[in-house]
């Protein structure tokens, strides 16, 4: 992910007043569960790659990305799991985060 590319879109938009305000609150809501999906998806990825490769330590690689405790990184992968089991399809795909994706 280029995280460069998104910082001018995030300050763009001048705060001019109240509604301009509430509609950017709404707008980083949106976003903020379009990447809360996607770190599921990334950390059950790690999942599925430690299978296979039993030196991969999923936990630790989530704590040390997040800069988060091992228990910390042990619930993201517990909720990841859930919503992997879960019937919805990924949020990703309709562009709107859902109860697994916020």
């Amino acid at each position: 992910m280029e995280t460069a590319a998104i910082r001018p879109h995030i300050s763009a938009t001048e705060l001019a007043d109240a509604t301009v305000c509430q509609a950017e609150l709404v707008a980083i809501g949106v976003v903020r569960g379009w990447l809360d999906a996607r770190e599921l998806e990334v950390v059950r990825r790690l999942d599925e790659l430690a299978e296979t490769d039993y030196s991969l330590f999923p936990q630790g690689v989530v704590a040390a990305a997040s800069k988060t405790s091992l228990m910390s990184a042990g619930r993201l992968r517990d909720r990841a799991g859930a919503c992997g089991a879960s019937p919805h399809p990924s949020p990703l795909s309709r562009l709107q985060p859902t109860v697994c994706g916020s």
